[in-house]
């Protein structure tokens, strides 16, 4: 029928399909499935058939032109600046609920103190101001695809949420989804923004690590504390220990 019904899992986080309705619905972004209905905990959406990017044989394709599409239809479209005290509050009762439902003390303790130590970083930063807008959150080549005639599509928006607002850009770029280690992924990612002039960020590159980092521990509290997630405490545990020696690498 050229339709999906998505429905949200018994007890999962019901923001997943509110924050993907608002992303989409609302912005009518030209690159992303169109959705025909929605309630509180389903809804239908347009089925596209197509290849996923990363598995296209002897792929030469590079993603800038989507990601410079995705910039203009939802990034720069609903950026907005707001105080890094703002930010910081916005996002901290989220964290601390999070963070209770994860089961391992010390794992808990781990991320509690890595949290106040990013939160402290971005709060002693010289800037006032942090842009912040919709993001897909999962934005990399495994949920786009590629249709027959040539035209790309990015799907799995049940992510999306408003972040720093070069979050998409780092996953896409970066291949942090792919298994790169945190130092090769903003290795990749720097290398990328040195040809992108319209995605150049405005702060000091290691402020730049550090929101990424904070949106990125923020994803995986999100995305593997649930319910509906086998086994999320390795791959949490293994984040926060990369965060921390990564940032402590940013202080010598």
């Amino acid at each position: 029928l050229n339709k999906i019904i998505v429905l949200l899992k018994s007890e999962e986080k019901q923001k997943f399909l509110l924050n993907d309705v608002k992303a989409r619905f609302n912005n009518k972004i030209s690159y992303a499935p169109k959705i025909f209905s929605h309630g509180d905990d389903w809804l239908i959406e347009e089925f596209i058939e197509g290849i996923p990017y990363n598995r296209i044989k002897n792929n030469l394709n590079d993603p800038v032109e989507i990601a410079l599409k995705h910039n203009i239809e939802l990034v720069e479209k609903n950026k907005i600046k707001v105080s890094k005290e703002k930010y910081i509050n916005d996002n901290y009762k989220e964290f601390h609920n999070l963070i209770e439902m994860v089961i391992n003390v010390n794992l808990k303790k781990l991320i509690l103190e890595l949290n106040e130590l990013l939160i402290k970083k971005i709060k002693n930063s010289l800037i006032d101001k942090i842009e912040i807008s919709i993001t897909h959150g999962d934005f990399q080549e495994g949920n786009m695809r590629i249709n027959s005639n040539n035209e790309v599509y990015i799907l799995d928006w049940e992510s999306s949420d408003i972040r720093y607002y070069m979050y998409d850009f780092f996953v896409l770029f970066s291949g942090i989804r792919t298994g790169n280690s945190l130092e090769k992924s903003f290795e990749l990612f720097s290398n990328k923004l040195e040809n992108i002039k319209m995605l150049k960020d405005k702060y000091s590159f290691n402020l730049t690590k550090i929101l990424l980092c904070y949106e990125e521990l923020r994803f995986n509290l999100n995305e593997k504390i649930s319910i509906n997630f086998y086994d999320s405490g390795k791959g949490l545990s293994r984040l926060v220990t990369d965060i921390n020696n990564y940032i402590s690498k940013l202080d010598e």
